[in-house]
């Protein structure tokens, strides 16, 4: 029997193209057997390369400290060895359990793992979000606004832009929106959390359906009521495979009190976001649903801007819609909304299809 008296296990860290890797290497000290003893020369080269493992251990411990690339918070293991990581997990624990839009979580690790470029994006990016939804000027009358857009040759940008968006598909169903303005409503799911949304214009049903996921991802409940005059056009698919959470009705916008009853509306949940999509009779729809809203819910009047095209559907001009929500806004209803420049200029003063169109209700 082989008398395995003496083994030993050491990590190196061994440089390799200026990258350092952490690789275990078990390195046998002495190996007591007939074989190695009759073969002195193979012996001795054992002997050999454990002393250059020895030196090569102790020399990267002695002057080098790692920086993983890939650890995104720092961390510098030095000597081959990682700092604690209990402390690691607990600051981790901690930033989780903190609010997403609080500070204090950020400091709290720049104080444990020091400072480096990703923290200052982050910390840049998190005070901005601040003090954007805290700006005084936030919420804004129409009137103070001016109709222009920060996008550069707005009339050839809304054509370029109208290709993509008449062809953007939501599960296999055609959309009707542009890039734009499905990151602005996800930002305002995520910030705002609507419970209900009350579509009107439903199209082929992907936007409902698209709000309903969205919603779902973000990890709260959201009812969705989409309503229009005809349901020829709603896919068939969607149909079929929406949730129970999505409900298509079949209505006269122009007369919603006989599809939305106040008994249905009135238990409904809030925060409430109402999408105004269909282009026709939009002070009488909207009149007829504010008396359900609270303060804080928000009304989304698309298509507002000036260079969009003129619909198939409807032959209206848009630039025709924007004056006439501006007359919607002046009336004792419209009064008690003001244009969130969050989201209505999240990429640029009116880099939407919805000029003025992002709107939240006030008390009187």
């Amino acid at each position: 029997m082989t008398d395995m008296s003496y083994i030993k296990h050491r990590s190196l860290v061994i440089p390799f193209r200026s990258i350092p890797f952490l690789i275990p290497v078990p390195v046998p000290v002495i190996i007591t057997c007939p074989l190695v003893r009759e073969r002195s020369k193979t012996f001795l080269l054992l002997v050999v390369g454990t002393r250059m493992f020895r030196f090569l251990a102790k020399t990267s411990r002695a002057t080098r400290s790692i920086r993983f690339p890939w650890n995104s918070l720092g961390v510098e293991v030095a000597g081959g060895n990682s700092t604690n990581i209990g402390a690691h997990r607990a600051a981790v624990g901690r930033a989780k359990s903190t609010d997403s839009t609080s500070q204090r979580a950020i400091p709290e690790s720049l104080a444990m793992y020091g400072e480096n470029d990703y923290f200052k994006s982050l910390r840049c990016a998190n005070e901005q979000l601040h003090e954007a939804l805290a700006s005084p000027t936030r919420f804004q009358s129409i009137y103070d606004r001016e109709d222009r857009t920060d996008t550069s040759s707005p009339e050839s940008t809304a054509l370029r832009e109208s290709y993509g968006k008449y062809i953007t598909q939501y599960r296999g169903s055609f959309m009707m929106k542009n890039a734009y303005d499905l990151a602005i409503y996800s930002q305002l799911f995520n910030h705002v959390q609507p419970r209900t949304v009350i579509e009107i214009g439903s199209f082929t049903g992907a936007s409902a359906m698209w709000f309903s996921d969205t919603a779902k991802l973000l990890g709260y409940d959201c009812i969705v009521y989409s309503i229009d005059i005809e349901h020829g056009l709603i896919d068939e698919t969607i149909k079929t495979t929406k949730p129970q959470t999505v409900k298509f009705i079949q209505g006269d916008a122009t007369k919603l009190k006989e599809v939305l009853y106040p008994s249905m509306l009135k238990p409904l949940p809030h925060p409430w976001l109402v999408v105004e999509d269909c282009h026709h009779s939009i002070a009488t729809a909207l009149t007829y649903l504010n008396q359900f809203m609270n303060t804080g819910d928000y009304l989304v009047i698309e298509d507002t801007s000036p260079y969009t095209l003129k619909t198939e559907q409807s032959g209206t001009n848009y630039i025709d819609k924007l004056n006439i929500v501006k007359e919607f806004l002046k009336g004792p209803v419209g009064r008690q909304y003001k244009v969130d420049s969050f989201f209505t200029d999240f990429y640029g003063y009116n880099c939407t299809w919805h000029w003025h169109g992002f709107l939240r209700k006030f008390d009187e």
